[in-house]
């Protein structure tokens, strides 16, 4: 039995030899300035995690190497539930521009790895203006549009995922732009954003809605990656070390139709983040 999985021009001709042929599905994003974060899951049914194809967790050994520096580090597990390891920046650095290689090894299963060079720089966008607020009389209040451009290099290597926080006075909504909110005219994009006011803890007040905007750029296998499965819904609150963990949930471990995890399933790629871009929409009095 063969499985073809493809993004792009990407194909990956995967055997399975058995109907409950074992494998690893390993998932991981990284970037600058934030911990590494990596999701190991056991899988013999295409498509599913396989709960009775389980492993000791103390056996499953992670490791990650900066090909440039030949410096190597073994991650702890820090989720026992979701099978997740990581290690901190400050013991294990990602540079921009450096390529990184990911191991993961577990008794019974073939030793999966994949690569990664992580972006040499971010794109910024241009200066995102402040929107007026309008009223919408079929949600029956305000509302306002913000919107945003930004021009790549043409460099088909990289893709390019626009990021908005949303801080209400209860949580934080964490949104990726995508789809019909991006368009694209040659090596020009323009993006929008329809937001809403919040009401303020304990009375029916609405706040001024502040907003934080950055503009990922992303290495190839993440482009291709996020062009095949679209993950980034209703991912919850950005804190530090909560990227990574935000996009590892998305995952479920389920296997995307894109891989590049060898003798393996799953996604090992990287991304670089703008500055961040803060602007304060106010609530009409």
């Amino acid at each position: 039995m063969s499985i073809i999985c493809c993004a792009c021009t990407h194909f990956e001709d995967i055997q399975i030899n058995k109907p409950r042929d074992k494998k690893l599905a390993v998932f991981s994003i990284i970037y600058p300035s934030d911990s590494v974060f990596v999701s190991v899951n056991p899988v013999s049914i295409i498509g599913m995690s396989d709960n009775k194809t389980l492993f000791s967790n103390d056996s499953v050994v992670v490791k990650i190497s900066n090909l440039k520096t030949n410096s190597s580090c073994l991650l702890t597990l820090k989720d026992s539930i979701r099978n997740i390891y990581a290690i901190s920046q400050q013991k294990f650095p990602v540079t921009k521009g450096e390529t990184y290689q990911l191991t993961v090894s577990a008794p019974g299963f073939q030793e999966v790895s994949a690569q990664t060079q992580v972006p040499p720089a971010a794109l910024e966008p241009d200066t995102i203006p402040v929107p007026t607020p309008y009223y919408n009389n079929s949600y029956g209040g305000y509302m306002y549009s913000l919107t945003g451009r930004w021009s790549s290099p043409g460099n088909d290597r990289f893709g390019y995922k626009i990021l908005v926080l949303d801080y209400g006075s209860y949580y934080t909504t964490t949104t990726f732009i995508s789809g019909s909110d991006v368009t694209q005219s040659n090596n020009d994009y323009t993006f929008k954003y329809e937001g809403h006011f919040h009401s303020v803890r304990g009375g029916s007040k609405l706040a001024d809605s502040k907003l934080d905007v950055f503009l990922i750029t992303t290495d190839s296998v993440f482009k291709s990656f996020y062009q095949a499965n679209d993950v980034f819904l209703n991912i919850h609150d950005y804190i530090t070390d909560g990227f990574g963990l935000a996009v590892l949930s998305g995952f479920k471990g389920i296997i995307p139709p894109f891989s590049n995890i060898d003798n393996g399933f799953g996604v090992f790629g990287s991304c670089v983040f703008s500055q961040k871009k803060t602007i304060t929409v106010n609530h009409p009095q």
